[in-house]
């Protein structure tokens, strides 16, 4: 496994608003006016722009939030699903364009066009304990899971104070962009990777694949000091 820096991994992903953010609060753009927003417990960055003369370099989050929850001019919201879910907390495209939702008290589900007014349940991934910062966190498809099925989640385990990345395998149509048949069994799980996680807070984290084809892995500090891995 290969360590980078958070700031290397948002080069590597084109991260570029991240970055900034990071070099903002770590005093090396003393003109940005940066803020960030906790989503299940992983910082949001909101808007990085320059002070105006007179203005506060950092806004309060309700100051951010107004602006960041403001839809864009020629943009229009659709509002896809507001059923099925408990505490969505991340989701990932399937590359035939379905969309899996990981709900943090351990359940996937599947967004699918064609029936959009209702979630299908892939599956639940066992041993999540939930509650606070903690849950299923980050859920990503493989580039190649419309030959191999594979489906990565990263989420809080109840059996040991860790974080954990396991992979599973779907079954059923995996490449039906109108289909909901697909699932998978605990059986298939396969377990990649496990990091202390001590705390019940700042657990955060998220899964994606770069442009190289490499899994990266985003964790919280567990109020640990601050140390971003």
């Amino acid at each position: 496994m290969t360590t980078v820096s958070i700031r290397e991994f948002c080069l590597r992903l084109g991260l570029p608003c991240l970055g900034a953010l990071l070099q903002a609060q770590r005093g090396k753009a003393q003109n940005s006016c940066c803020d960030q927003r906790l989503l299940h417990g992983r910082p949001q960055p909101v808007r990085c722009r320059p002070a105006l003369r007179g203005e506060s370099k950092v806004e309060n989050s309700e100051q951010a939030n107004a602006r960041g929850t403001a839809t864009p001019v020629a943009f229009t919201v659709d509002v896809l699903t507001q059923q099925g879910m408990t505490r969505p907390g991340d989701f990932c495209f399937l590359p035939d364009e379905r969309i899996v939702i990981a709900d943090l008290p351990g359940e996937l589900r599947m967004f699918v066009e064609s029936t959009r007014s209702t979630l299908s349940t892939v599956g639940t991934v066992p041993s999540v304990t939930d509650g606070g910062e903690r849950g299923l966190l980050s859920v990503i498809a493989d580039p190649s899971f419309a030959a191999n099925g594979y489906i990565y989640v990263l989420y809080t385990s109840s059996i040991t104070p860790t974080l954990h990345l396991d992979r599973f395998t779907c079954l059923g149509d995996l490449s039906n962009p109108k289909s909901t048949n697909l699932s998978f069994s605990d059986s298939s799980r396969y377990a990649i990777l496990e990091l202390p996680q001590t705390s019940n807070a700042h657990s955060g984290g998220s899964a994606r694949f770069g442009p190289d084809g490499k899994l990266y892995v985003t964790v919280g500090d567990a109020q640990r000091d601050c140390r971003e891995r």
